[in-house]
């Protein structure tokens, strides 16, 4: 079982693409510029591509799979039978459509207030319904028809309902608070009926911004700081105020804008000196109001992700870790909040004693996971035995407990610039008797930890393996830079195109003998690194922007007091790139960790032990010459240039979770063999989530998750990872083009110039085709890689391939909830 989410032909599909709604059939599936695509027939008997991520919602086996092929995928009919069977299709489709038609008709028959019924009974709280539960209100057996008019009920109203963001396998969706929906309808009849409550808003907030605007421009390297302010909101201002606020949460793409008209009404009076009004410039508004700090970050305004931003639930979890850690409990009766009062695993630990287990990471690192040992074999040179120790939250935490629940609902720590969400609460990883960090405890105190250790050869090959409970007393704790430094290994560049510095890197000294450790673990991850070289795996290189040196103050949240923020948080500029970094210390770790997440798949299936398993399948080349080109084209440890992959490949690697030993393209594991993730149980759900699995097996007791269970959390994890992983790169592009903003600003009040400007002698990779605009410019989507981000390339000539390298200036910069960069190509000559 996979969680991808996979179409048929014959499937009927509603997809939303730019304010368009359109159900049809799909009746091919192509690829282009590397992505998935589905070819579809339209009721108006037009042949439309869609990319997968606009659709929302599906039928499957609208039509059988035959009729759909006979259809064929050009915009006009080859011949005779495709002709015959797209009429077929268009026939049951138009029948089913009116059907569709009836049933939304129905909602208005019955008088059916869908909102009053779904939203939560606190006015500021979101609740929840979704498609299945609004289809049995309109019917009592409700058919395809129905539910297909339910969902279009509620993705058609944004200002009531929100699609969740796994909506597409739950068909959930979220709803707006009755404060939410009551302020949005005081702004919208004042704005149509142009009313005192607006108008005298508008003059206000010109004042307000003509004041605090000078005040912004003279503070604006100092620290930050908040100052009350000598201005005054009414309760109908802090209504429009939180309106504007409510506008800069981000929708979903599939839904249109619900605070467009409003929020440009109010804008463009106020923002005479802007041409066009979105997010941004609301934002903007809102920081020369003194209602958001220039460094608020807008990730934290989210409610779907429901961060922690007070510290409310993480101050909870630490009181119940206080309240319950090492506290007597009942052996045989476990309640919710009730630690393990022993080590169930005890009688199966083996004790490593005096071995050194090598904790390696960055210095900032804050959840010590992991460590490393190494054990030759005596009468074998060409084989050792890697052990990796794994911190052990599964022999404290139940699955049952509170902590486990709370681990489930997040998934996954969550970093910021700003701040880190924990899975697990730091008052119980870093607990001074009972810490799970292997970095927490006094030296020389016995941890357990959950061991996974391979007998690795020469050539790369694992041809034994064991899981055990463990107990390491032995740990040292070092970083990245002083194994490096220890073996004589360049540490990876650091990029500063802004010309910031680096602050040298505290180095720790080693022993002989652990040097000569660190040796043989490295000829250990270079041989792994071989072993895929020879198996043909290439790895897609890129490079990434990363701010650091952030010094946050705590004076951020959004105020409807009046105030004013001025100052901001200094911040550093550098890039890397994979390859580069993927060396010395850092990929002698990483291949410890690879080996440890085989031997889990191993051993999960010689037990039959139901987990999820991470596959990445092999990308697809336009030919195999052009696949032996990308491998011919590999850096030593793998990696190969975007440039060299754009023009060459039809698909990129397809990732995700499945319950099956499925291949791992990128980590050079074949199908059959499998990689679970294990390594990090103190910041991913997963990972603990197998270890109990594995806790039971070697205890011989039921293990706590089915495979149905398994397969029913595949989707959750899948679409929680996703929302995240779209979340934190929206945050790192938000603060690196805020950087080079206000980088820009300062560069043209004649700051900054003793450092270079990486922005004089810019170029852009270009990412994909070019595609036209309603202003007539051909644009696509390039790499900087000067910048590490990714922008939106104008002036392009119509017929540029991917993969060119381009001249180009910075011509626009867009924060707000959607974060942009403009660059266009500089003229020739």
């Amino acid at each position: 079982m996979s969680s991808d989410k996979t179409y048929d032909l014959g499937t009927l599909i509603e997809f939303r693409r730019d304010k368009w709604t359109r159900c049809a059939v799909i009746v091919a599936q192509v690829y282009v510029e590397r992505q998935h695509y589905l070819v579809c027939l339209t009721p108006s008997g037009e042949v439309w591509q869609t990319h997968q991520d606009d659709v929302a919602f599906e039928i499957p086996n609208f039509v059988s799979m035959d009729i759909a092929e006979s259809c064929g995928s050009d915009e006009i009919a080859a011949n005779r039978n495709q002709l015959l069977a797209r009429v077929e299709v268009l026939k049951h489709l138009t029948k089913f459509l009116k059907s569709v038609e009836n049933a939304a008709n129905g909602i208005s028959s019955l008088q059916l207030d869908v909102y009053s019924i779904a939203k939560s009974p606190d006015p500021h709280r979101w609740g929840t319904i979704t498609t299945q539960e609004v289809a049995h209100l309109m019917s009592k057996k409700p058919t395809t028809a129905t539910y297909l008019a339910a969902h279009q009920h509620l993705m058609d109203q944004p200002r009531l309902f929100l699609a969740a963001h796994d909506f597409i396998f739950s068909q959930r969706f979220r709803v707006r608070p009755q404060a939410n929906l009551d302020r949005h309808n005081f702004v919208r009849d004042w704005c149509t009926t142009s009313s005192s409550s607006v108008t005298s808003f508008i003059e206000k907030a010109k004042k307000i911004r003509e004041a605090h605007r000078p005040l912004l421009d003279k503070h604006s390297r100092n620290s930050p700081t908040k100052r009350p302010a000598s201005h005054s909101w009414d309760r109908e201002d802090k209504i429009i105020l939180q309106f504007l606020l409510d506008s800069l949460r981000p929708q979903p793409q599939l839904q249109t804008e619900a605070y467009g008209i409003e929020t440009s009404f109010i804008c463009k009076q106020i923002m005479t000196d802007h041409e066009k009004m979105d997010d941004a410039v609301t934002q903007q508004l809102l920081v020369e109001l003194g209602v958001i700090a220039p460094w608020q970050d807008l990730t934290d305004l989210r409610e779907d992700l429901d961060i922690d931003v007070d510290g409310v639930r993480m101050k909870r979890l630490d009181d119940l870790v206080g309240k319950k850690l090492g506290r007597p409990t009942s052996q045989e009766f476990l309640g919710p909040e009730d630690f393990y009062p022993s080590d169930p695993s005890e009688s199966f630990r083996h004790d490593f004693g005096d071995m050194p287990v090598y904790v390696v990471d960055d210095p900032s690192a804050s959840e010590l996971d992991d460590g490393i040992s190494i054990e030759p074999i005596p009468g074998e040179a060409n084989a050792s035995w890697i052990h990796v120790h794994i911190a052990d939250p599964a022999s404290l935490i139940p699955p049952s407990h509170l902590l486990a629940k709370s681990a489930y609902d997040a998934v996954e720590s969550f970093y910021l610039y700003h701040m880190v969400e924990h899975m697990l609460p730091p008052s119980l990883t870093h607990h001074p008797k009972h810490g799970l960090s292997l970095g927490a405890l006094p030296p020389g105190e016995s941890r357990r930890v959950l061991t996974y250790s391979a007998k690795v050869h020469s050539n790369g090959d694992i041809s034994d393996y064991r899981v055990r409970p463990g107990l390491v007393k032995n740990i040292i704790v070092t970083s990245y830079d002083s194994v490096e430094a220890a073996l004589g290994i360049p540490p990876p560049p650091n990029h500063l195109p802004f010309g910031d510095t680096l602050t040298p890197p505290l180095i720790n000294a080693h022993t002989d003998f652990a040097v000569s450790q660190f040796k043989l673990l490295k000829t250990v991850a270079d041989s792994m690194v071989q072993r895929r070289m020879r198996d043909g795996v290439f790895i897609r290189d890129q490079v990434d922007a990363q701010l650091f040196d952030l010094k946050f103050p705590s004076i951020a949240r959004p105020t409807l007091e009046p105030s004013l923020f001025t100052g901001f948080p200094p911040a550093k500029y550098r890039t890397f790139s994979v390859r580069e970094t993927d060396s010395g210390a850092r990929s002698m770790v990483s291949e410890c960790m690879k080996i440890a997440c085989r031997v889990a798949s191993r051993f999960c299936t010689d037990r039959d032990i139901p987990v999820l398993r991470r596959y990445a399948t092999r990308p697809v080349a336009t030919s195999d010459s052009a696949f032996q080109t990308i491998l011919d084209n590999r850096s030593p440890n793998g990696y190969v240039d975007s440039s060299v992959t754009s023009s060459r490949l039809l698909s990129e690697t397809v990732a995700g979770y499945s319950t099956e030993p499925r291949q791992h393209y990128g980590n050079g594991i074949a199908e059959g063999e499998g990689y679970v993730r294990v390594t990090s149980p103190l910041r991913r759900y997963t990972d603990l989530m197998t270890a109990w699995q594995i806790h039971a097996s070697i205890q011989g007791k039921p293990l706590p998750f089915s495979m149905e269970w398994m397969k029913d959390f595949c989707v959750v994890l899948k679409t929680k990872e996703r929302l995240k992983k779209r979340a934190d790169g929206l945050h790192r592009i938000y603060w690196a083009i805020l950087f080079i903003q206000r980088w820009m600003e300062q560069r043209a009040q004649g700051l900054h110039q003793d450092k270079p400007d990486p922005l004089v002698r810019l170029f852009a990779r270009t990412v994909n085709l070019t595609q036209l605009t309603f202003t007539r410019d051909y644009t696509t989507e390039c790499l900087l890689p000067t910048l590490g981000i990714k922008a939106v390339a104008v002036g392009l000539d119509e017929h540029t391939p991917p993969g060119t390298l381009l001249p180009v200036e910075v011509t626009a910069t867009r924060i707000g909830a959607r974060p942009q960069l403009q660059v266009t190509v500089k003229a020739s000559g």
